[in-house]
């Protein structure tokens, strides 16, 4: 009863607040895009379209995320706008 109750007061606390209720254990993941310039001497990510640094890319500019821009591709956070 006592378990009820509360899953009743977790759900409509969650409504009243516009979220959706998530079971426990389960973490809702977003993933983080960061763009890189898709050269062989590029050395690091943006998180802005127009940073300085992205700018002076001359060649195509890729959304990638996050984790891939550090695996992946092998680069750092760009200094100018991290």
């Amino acid at each position: 009863m006592k378990h009820s109750l509360f899953l009743l007061l977790v759900c409509t606390a969650s409504l009243l607040m516009g979220t959706s209720a998530q079971p426990v254990g389960k973490l809702q993941t977003t993933e983080v895009y960061v763009y890189i310039c898709n050269s062989e001497g590029s050395v690091a990510y943006h998180n802005k379209t127009n940073c300085k640094g992205l700018q002076k890319c001359t060649h195509e500019v890729l959304t990638v995320t996050l984790a891939d821009a550090q695996g992946k591709y092998s680069r750092r956070a760009c200094k100018l706008c991290y």
